[in-house]
């Protein structure tokens, strides 16, 4: 089916890497000699290789 050829080519011949999202402390507002004024939680994007797509036939 169309989607197993968008799964196969997405994740096993492109091997595009998913993105984790995690908090992470850091700077969110500098002095302005460039210093850090305050520090905070902010998002972090994190890349993870993605294990190869795995299909099976449809049930008859």
């Amino acid at each position: 089916s169309i989607s197993n050829i968008i799964g196969i080519t997405f994740f096993n011949l492109l091997e595009v890497p998913c993105i984790m999202l995690e908090e992470s402390e850091a700077c969110v507002q500098w002095h302005w000699w460039g210093g850090c004024e305050r520090y905070g939680v902010v998002p972090l994007a994190r890349m993870v290789q993605q294990s190869q797509y795995a299909y099976s036939l449809p049930a008859e």
